[in-house]
């Protein structure tokens, strides 16, 4: 995936779980995603891509499927409270959704 964040251009490799930028070089590693953001971890500190800002100071971003926040609770908007369930979410566009249950039923995939 290709990101554009602070005038350069940052490509995400899923196979090391690095960002880079248009050089190769690392600019964050374990990249991860938090409703739907991409974020890395940087001097042991966790940043949004999209401009660099510190996850813990510039608090929860919108969704990039519906623009939505998550709930007070930290629900994706879209999906809300799913009884049952240990762990769901709608993918935000980027990756597919899902629900794990607690019983440790099936998954369930959300497309």
């Amino acid at each position: 995936m290709t990101v554009t964040a602070n005038n350069e251009t940052l490509v995400y490799d899923w196979g090391d779980l690095v960002w880079r930028d248009r050089n190769g070089e690392a600019v964050g590693t374990r990249g991860i995603w938090i409703h739907g953001n991409g974020c890395y971890v940087q001097d042991e500190k966790l940043h949004y891509v999209s401009d660099g800002a510190l996850v813990d100071e510039a608090g929860d971003r919108p969704c990039p499927k519906c623009g939505r926040l998550p709930t007070l609770e930290g629900y994706d908007a879209c999906m809300g409270h799913v009884e049952g369930a240990a762990s769901v979410c709608c993918g935000h566009g980027v990756h597919p959704g899902h629900i794990i249950y607690e019983d440790d039923s099936i998954p369930m995939a959300i497309l």
